[in-house]
């Protein structure tokens, strides 16, 4: 989710990071199999892709889990734990954006943000 920002641009908002099971996708497992970050969207082009690092998750009390259930990408993962405000405010402050590389206008379409995870 991206609402709008400062400087006539969108920022990630919180809310994003709200989910006590946080879907995520390894940035690592992605390049091992060879596809890029691209391939992450493929299929939503209003939408925009946004990293945070497990370090980070792991700093702020969340589990970092590899998601094996079918038919998930093989790349797939999770960051597990509760979302408190604080938490959620943390991610979305620390995220980068990834697709696109820095924030978008404000009042050009996008639908929200799927995320991904540097292994750092």
């Amino acid at each position: 989710m991206i609402v709008p920002g400062n400087h006539g641009r969108m920022r990630i908002a919180s809310a994003a990071f709200k989910h006590d099971k946080l879907s995520i996708l390894f940035f690592a497992l992605l390049r091992s199999q060879g596809r890029d970050v691209q391939d992450v969207l493929r299929g939503y082009p209003d939408n925009s892709l946004c990293s945070i690092t497990a370090g980070l998750a792991r700093e702020l009390g969340q589990s970092v889990v590899y998601d094996v259930e079918q038919p998930n990408d093989p790349a797939q993962g999770l960051v597990v734990g509760k979302k408190t405000k604080g938490v959620a405010n943390r991610f979305a402050r620390e995220a980068a954006w990834v697709i696109p590389s820095e924030p978008p206008l404000t009042g050009k379409p996008a639908n929200g943000c799927s995320g991904s995870l540097d292994l750092q």
